[in-house]
């Protein structure tokens, strides 16, 4: 019984640590994350980390828009972070996989 428990809550834990970014299941998320991390390369800073929640819209089967963006974190970071997603609100994008809610996480160390 004690074997199963711990199984069962190793297993759990794991399952959501792992889940705590969305680029690596979302198209859309991977292009987002280069985006910022290629507007981070310009700017020396040493460490940091920046959690940030992209919301969007559905236009249509094929399509969404950047609606919203929400950061957490290091304010260097977060802040360089909405500078390069503030070109990309309301502009249309492709993706692949419905998702309303996306979640990224940013770390520089």
């Amino acid at each position: 019984m004690n074997k199963r428990l711990v199984l069962f809550v190793l297993v759990f834990v794991v399952s959501f640590t792992s889940a705590a970014d969305d680029s690596q299941r979302y198209a859309v998320a991977k292009y987002y994350k280069k985006k910022i991390y290629k507007e981070l390369s310009r700017v020396d800073i040493k460490t940091g980390e920046c959690r940030v929640m992209l919301t969007m819209i559905h236009l249509n089967a094929t399509d969404a828009k950047l609606k919203r963006y929400r950061t957490t974190g290091d304010n260097k970071i977060c802040r360089l972070t909405r500078s390069a997603l503030s070109q990309y609100k309301n502009k249309i994008i492709k993706y692949d996989v419905p998702e309303k809610m996306l979640r990224l996480t940013v770390t520089v160390r």
